[in-house]
């Protein structure tokens, strides 16, 4: 992946699955559109057709710049407008639960029970649709990892099984 991120094209060619693993196997790696410098000799060697002389992953880390490598920076510089986008939608994968209104809790509690009840007098189907609103509506309101959003989420899928 890194040969064909960095030079782009494949390193065996391209063509029909068993002539690329032909080339695989019995070929050299085309790497003329990477850059000769540390990238190149870093591709080189993982595609080395001797398992023993490729490098093992510490000697990756150790290369690539774990430890502050100049020429392998730890990060590559984004333009500014992916910078700003990436922070506007940015949100923590476990967001802590917000307060909301006492109304509008009560209102979604309320619509959960009625979905709970629609198993019985509507059936699985009215039930799981229902579920799936309400289960939609606490995530938007109450945010995703909020235990009652959880919880909706969690009939929901029960009631589609």
């Amino acid at each position: 992946m890194l040969a064909f991120a960095a030079g782009g094209s494949p390193p065996f060619g391209e063509g029909p699955p068993l002539a690329v693993l032909h080339r695989v196997v019995a070929g050299q790696p085309q790497l003329d559109g990477v850059p000769p410098g540390p990238v190149r000799d870093l591709v080189a060697a993982c595609l080395a057709k001797d398992p023993a002389e490729r490098p093992t992953t510490a000697e990756l880390i150790e290369r690539i710049g774990a430890r502050g490598d100049p020429d392998f920076p730890n990060t590559l510089p984004r333009p500014a407008a992916v910078t700003t986008l990436v922070q506007e939608r940015e949100t923590g994968g476990t967001a802590p639960c917000t307060e909301h209104a006492d109304t509008e809790r009560e209102d979604l509690d309320s619509r959960h029970q009625q979905a709970e009840e629609a198993t019985r007098t509507a059936g699985p189907a009215a039930a799981a649709r229902l579920m799936g609103e309400v289960a939609a509506d606490r995530a938007r309101v109450l945010g995703p990892d909020d235990p009652a959003a959880l919880a909706s989420r969690h009939e929901h899928a029960w009631l589609l099984r």
